[in-house]
């Protein structure tokens, strides 16, 4: 009988989940990728703009780079530009080719640009001139990044080896490099950015915050948008939460009445109306107000406020610590043997969040992009149709809306298994 043995890949690149989670921080916080082709195609303008001469930016590589990597990395004699990012104490490393230092610096000056590289350190008058092109990209790079507002980037000096800026390395594990390739006229050469990894997880990885986008990022999502027409939510008209307990759930039959509490709808004599809340997707950065009409067979939405959280909210699943860090999962299982011998008495006051739903919408990309107030949706359902009790996401019960005593409660028409 053949053995069969589990296929293994070979030659992979190989990842720690620490570098996995800063590459993954960085692609967050840039409003595009590292250098995507319209962010490449303006730096390339700017050095035609002031070179005279053609210019692009081929293929963008970023890989984490170990502190002790740079001393094989970077060159004996080249031209290493140091970056501030206030308020941060941190600084970004570049390393700038030295053909392509000698090339513009000879342009800059009114010059062809034929001399060879510069393998020493910058004089006062070269670097004068090249401080003028670096911090015209400097501010480039400032406009596109355009979650890193936050960040100031400046111009603190020019280096010529590793051990000028020995103070400045030393005191960082680890970076990502971000190179590039460059051709400016019929040079060919390289850029490469070092982002030092604590800046990246302590301030790239913070989300970014969620106000008014400006018009390069509205341009950037109208372009977007038609490609994403296939993606959608669902939209969950939410009339009420309800926070019972797991015993509660299991006692529950139909005919039993369930009393609503923090709601603003009602029940008139054409069906259910008043306010409610869309929920959309997850529902994590905000949702909908909306009022409810009863003007024909089917009941509709009327928005009354687009409702959107100035920060993300934490997946589900996070739970602080003692420190008030985010950890995830805890509690969660996780493999660990539960202690229900013990604890499961302390189960019975674990509330399980119930939702009455009122229906759902499924809408795409562009109908999102498009909602705004005034604006009104047909709801799948009648004034007088049932109502969902909704579980973490699924229905388990349908019942109808009725008064009892002055108060609104759903009588269940038909339970399921909750378990």
């Amino acid at each position: 009988m053949a053995t069969v043995r589990p296929f293994r890949f070979t030659n992979l690149k190989r990842l720690t989940a620490a570098q996995v989670a800063v590459q993954e921080s960085l692609a967050y916080y840039l409003t595009q990728r590292p250098l995507a082709p319209t962010f490449k195609e303006s730096l390339a303008g700017l050095l035609e703009r002031y070179l005279k001469v053609p210019a692009a930016f081929g293929e963008t590589e970023l890989r984490p780079i170990a502190r002790k990597e740079l001393g094989t990395l970077l060159p004996h004699v080249g031209c290493l530009v140091i970056v501030g990012a206030s308020p941060t104490e941190h600084k970004i490393l570049v390393e700038l080719d030295p053909a392509l230092v000698a090339f513009a610096v000879e342009r800059l000056l009114g010059g062809a640009g034929d001399n060879g590289r510069i393998l020493r350190p910058l004089t006062e008058i070269e670097a004068g001139v090249l401080s003028f092109l670096v911090l015209k990209l400097i501010a480039a790079f400032a406009v596109e990044w355009h979650n890193g507002r936050e960040i100031a980037l400046t111009l603190d000096r020019f280096a010529s080896n590793l051990s000028e800026i020995g103070a400045v390395v030393d005191s960082v594990n680890g970076y990502q490099m971000l190179g590039v390739r460059v051709a400016v006229g019929k040079r060919n050469g390289y850029a490469r950015i070092f982002l030092p990894e604590g800046l990246i997880t302590q301030s790239f990885a913070a989300p970014p915050a969620q106000g008014p986008a400006d018009g390069h990022e509205l341009a950037y999502m109208r372009r977007t948008l038609p490609h994403l027409t296939h993606l959608g939510a669902v939209a969950r008209v939410e009339a009420a939460v309800l926070d019972l307990t797991e015993a509660d759930l299991e006692k529950l039959e139909p005919g039993d009445i369930v009393l609503l509490e923090n709601h603003e709808i009602e029940k008139g004599p054409n069906g259910v109306g008043g306010n409610v809340f869309v929920k959309l997707g997850r529902g994590q950065n905000g949702g909908l107000r909306g009022r409810l009409l009863n003007e024909g067979e089917r009941l509709q939405l009327e928005i009354t406020q687009l409702v959107v959280q100035e920060q993300p909210a934490e997946a589900e699943n996070m739970v602080r610590d003692g420190d008030g860090q985010p950890t995830a999962g805890e509690g969660t299982g996780g493999g660990e043997a539960d202690n229900l011998e013990e604890s499961q008495g302390l189960l019975r006051d674990v509330a399980a969040p119930v939702v009455v739903e009122l229906g759902r919408l499924r809408l795409n990309a562009t109908q999102v992009a498009r909602l705004k107030a005034g604006q009104i949706l047909r709801l799948p359902r009648g004034p007088n149709d049932p109502v969902d009790l909704v579980v973490s996401g699924k229905i388990f019960a349908r019942g109808e809306l009725v008064e009892v005593d002055g108060e609104l409660g759903v009588r269940l028409l038909k339970v399921a298994n909750v378990g």
